[in-house]
């Protein structure tokens, strides 16, 4: 009897090393050759939209992004780290240059503008809890604007004419 389960176990893992090596090598070349093909698609189609590009990393629960922009060129960064954090940027200008960060819970960013400047670049960092920071327009004394914010229930209007 042990002799019977011995040969069994050794051709069923025959059996089974054989069926996990197999490769036909025609499927093998057809799936790498679709694979490199994909690849040099996407990279081309990366490469031509580089110029507007929304970066969104969230980490929590309802965190919640918009992004509604007009621009020529563009690149928007949002990192949201903690719950219910919110970010909404409407925005037209030639040029958008965004980049926010959100560390804590309730935090809020708003940034609104439609006067087609040409360049509307800001630098927002929040960490801390139920923090607001609301941008209406701009202008050359906001032009590179940065803020960084710490601390509990704090609130920034900044209103650009």
């Amino acid at each position: 009897m042990k002799t019977i389960n011995t040969l069994v176990l050794c051709c069923l893992g025959f059996v089974l090393g054989y069926t996990q090596n197999y490769n036909e090598n025609n499927v093998v070349l057809e799936q790498e050759h679709m694979l490199y093909s994909n690849y040099l698609k996407n990279e081309s189609i990366l490469k031509k939209d580089l110029s507007n590009v929304v970066f969104i990393t969230q980490q929590g629960k309802d965190n919640i992004s918009r992004i509604n922009i007009k621009a020529q060129k563009s690149s928007i960064d949002v990192n949201q780290k903690g719950n219910d954090n919110k970010v909404n940027i409407d925005v037209h200008a030639r040029v958008i240059d965004e980049s926010i960060s959100q560390i804590g819970s309730g935090n809020i960013f708003q940034d609104y503008n439609h006067f087609n400047n040409r360049l509307h670049k800001i630098d927002v960092y929040q960490e801390g809890h139920n923090q607001r920071i609301f941008v209406n327009g701009a202008n050359s004394i906001s032009k590179d604007l940065k803020i960084i914010q710490k601390g509990n229930y704090k609130t920034i209007f900044i209103n650009n004419f």
